[in-house]
């Protein structure tokens, strides 16, 4: 198993409350030098994007073109690509501090798909 091969992710999140944001933090399992590539984040009047570089300083962490506001109690989808395993929490949908996270779709390193694993993920400024 390539440790550092592309991942992808689908699901969907829905706010307690209104969350601004402008970064996406995604810690990395402890020997995987993990780093983020992307993340969209749309639905609901939002459609932002954030890529990294690869390995960098902080490769858990991107920062979205402009910041934006998740609504509470409304859906968003999001789709997440890393370059290597993120901390996953093996549950389809998952009560967070600032709402729900649920999961559509995660592809491994292998190719194989699961609909009960959550990247760690977490919006904020």
């Amino acid at each position: 198993m390539d440790l550092h091969a592309p991942l992808h992710a689908h699901g969907y999140n829905k706010a307690n409350s209104n969350n601004r944001s402008t970064k996406a933090v995604h810690p990395s399992c402890a020997g995987t030098g993990g780093h983020t590539e992307s993340v969209r984040i749309y639905g609901n009047d939002v459609d932002e994007h954030a890529s990294g570089t690869g390995y960098i300083e902080d490769g858990d962490t991107l920062t979205f073109d402009s910041s934006f506001t998740l609504e509470a109690g409304k859906i968003n989808t999001h789709k997440i690509e890393t370059g290597s395993y993120p901390q996953i929490p093996h549950t389809k949908a998952l009560q967070a501090e600032t709402g729900w996270l649920n999961c559509t779709s995660f592809v491994d390193a292998n190719g194989k798909e699961y609909d009960d694993w959550i990247p760690a993920i977490k919006l904020g400024s």
